[in-house]
């Protein structure tokens, strides 16, 4: 029996691996130091077209072929127009590969540089694969979304919009350094991750906790805060599901909590693999974590409507960074010391413009993470500020490792 179960299991897969792969895809391979990463590219922009891409992580015992199978999003990309990338973490058994949140699976995946993953894969498709990079958007299941709320945290500047499923968080020790837009996915039911918070309830998990999962409620609480959300939700009921939206203030963003009373562990709209668990029936994921990001656009400083009338232009391709002209233009140069400060204030008024911040070769998500009053220019004390900010982040990471 266990026999043509397994077989049974085994023709399901390689059929839904094969209707998945029936949209075209592009391996991306690239070293993160020493080691050689993967990721897969579904639907391309393009040749002069550039489009939103969703960045999709797998669990602690996946992989992104398998994510790529399970979760439905190739069909969705190509009916709406948006690219998916299936990222990939570090192999531990195989065809089973983690992701390296600093609390959980580190004897599996060690000292794995998952940030610097991240942020390689994120700057290859925009420099070459046509991401729009307004529209970088972030989902995960289980350890997946676990790493997405690490990154999000790290690297809040770098996207549009996240969707942790069925994920915690550690730690509330990092901050995003921007508002940025997140709907949280889980289900009532879940032993794996429960939404009280503390440890798995499936020993092999709990066995891989460096530390307990913090509640869903502190992460809310956590996330509104970072948002600046209004702290008074709307709250919508239907089916099994409930849904709390913390509307945007002025200079945040949302924060959504949907939490489905039967829902276990897994991929919204999958089947169960145990008869325990029952992941999320009441929708499907893919479609649900579109129609949140559809909307959401990073611009320098906030995430506004992607509707024609609120979209920013896309930046220009980074030029090189300019020599100082003759005659001492060195000297009006704002250089703080560290590798985000080679910015040229060109017309000496003391101040540095998106535009003259580009123009020196420097990346538009480095302008939103020091202009701190969100006023679209960066003042001395702003750069020097930001400076110490980044200075701070590094030194944490490193000491988490």
């Amino acid at each position: 029996m266990r026999l043509v179960i397994a077989a049974f299991l085994a023709a399901a897969f390689a059929h839904a691996t094969a209707l998945a792969q029936s949209v075209p895809a592009r391996e991306l391979t690239f070293r993160v130091g020493a080691a050689e990463r993967r990721a897969v590219l579904v639907n391309e922009a393009p040749a002069g077209e550039v489009r939103p891409v969703v960045l999709v992580l797998h669990g602690g015992r996946g992989s992104a072929d398998r994510q790529r199978a399970r979760t439905g999003f190739d069909d969705l990309a190509v009916a709406e127009g948006f690219s998916v990338v299936f990222a990939q973490g570090t192999q531990w058994q195989p065809e089973q590969y983690g992701w390296n949140t600093g609390y959980l699976m580190r004897g599996q995946v060690g000292s794995a540089d998952d940030i610097a993953y991240l942020d390689t894969l994120i700057d290859l498709l925009v420099a070459q694969h046509r991401a729009d990079p307004t529209r970088i958007y972030m989902t995960g299941g289980s350890n997946g979304a676990m790493m997405t709320f690490v990154y999000a945290a790290k690297r809040a500047e770098k996207l549009a919009a996240i969707a942790p499923i069925v994920g915690a968080m550690f730690t509330f020790e990092d901050k995003p350094a921007l508002p940025l837009p997140i709907l949280m996915i889980n289900g009532a039911k879940d032993g794996e991750v429960p939404i009280t918070g503390g440890m798995s309830r499936n020993p092999m998990v709990a066995g891989a906790q460096a530390a307990p999962y913090k509640s869903l409620e502190e992460t809310v609480n956590f996330w509104i805060a970072a948002n600046r959300s209004d702290r008074t939700p709307v709250v919508e009921t239907q089916g099994s599901v409930t849904t709390r939206t913390y509307a945007a203030q002025p200079g945040g963003a949302v924060t959504v909590a949907l939490v489905d009373a039967v829902g276990g562990h897994g991929w919204p709209g999958t089947v169960s693999n145990r008869e325990e668990n029952t992941p999320i029936q009441s929708f499907r994921g893919a479609e649900r974590v579109w129609a949140f990001f559809k909307d959401k656009r990073r611009v320098p400083g906030a995430v506004v409507s992607a509707s024609p009338s609120a979209a920013a232009p896309l930046a220009p391709p980074a030029a090189a960074p300019a020599a100082p002209a003759p005659g001492g233009m060195a000297g009006r140069s704002i250089r703080p010391e560290g590798r985000a400060g080679a910015e040229v204030d060109a017309d000496g008024d003391g101040v540095v413009s998106l535009g003259e911040w580009l123009g020196a070769g420097r990346r538009e998500q480095g302008f939103a993470f020091m202009d701190a009053d969100r006023d679209g220019k960066l003042t001395r004390a702003e750069l020097r500020d930001g400076m110490a900010r980044l200075q701070e982040m590094r030194a944490r990471r490193g000491g988490q490792r």
